[in-house]
């Protein structure tokens, strides 16, 4: 049986209703952050995939996006958003009073499958209005770069 047959199945009896939609998650635990480093201020995780946020400067994210570039068989996406960003978990009513510069969205095996995925692909969300400023960041060889629509309103 697929791990995607298993998770339907458990799933399906969480569910009372077939419109309901059904998922497990929650907010990281600080020791789970601690372990993403020190610029990981929030985090969580809805089935299995798992969404980190991080603080810092320009120099720190083009570390962690060039570190995670090096991973053998992942692609890196990034998306470039202008503005500022605080860490909001899916369940949040409102924003956290946590400023954040970028995040990083891992999908695991199941949502690979769902989403068709060949590669694993590693998300990366920057937003260009906090400490990060447009001309500072250093994109990773091989990366995809999308534009969140907003960047090019942006000056530098």
């Amino acid at each position: 049986m697929s791990a995607s047959a298993i998770l339907a199945m458990l799933l399906g009896s969480l569910c009372f209703h077939p419109s309901m939609a059904c998922a497990i998650g929650g907010d990281h635990t600080k020791q789970e952050l601690a372990k993403h480093g020190a610029n990981c201020v929030h985090g969580y995780f809805v089935n299995d995939t798992d969404v980190f946020f991080f603080a810092g400067e320009a120099a720190e994210f083009n570390q962690a996006a060039a570190a995670l570039a090096k991973k053998k068989g992942v692609k890196l996406r990034i998306i470039v958003h202008a503005g500022a960003k605080k860490a909001r978990s899916p369940w949040d009513k409102a924003d956290r009073d946590i400023p954040v510069d970028w995040s990083v969205t891992t999908y695991g095996p199941i949502t690979r499958e769902v989403l068709k995925q060949e590669a694993e692909t590693i998300k990366i969300d920057v937003w260009l209005g906090g400490k990060i400023k447009k001309d500072e960041v250093k994109y990773p060889p091989g990366t995809e770069v999308i534009s969140g629509t907003e960047v090019e309103k942006i000056k530098s």
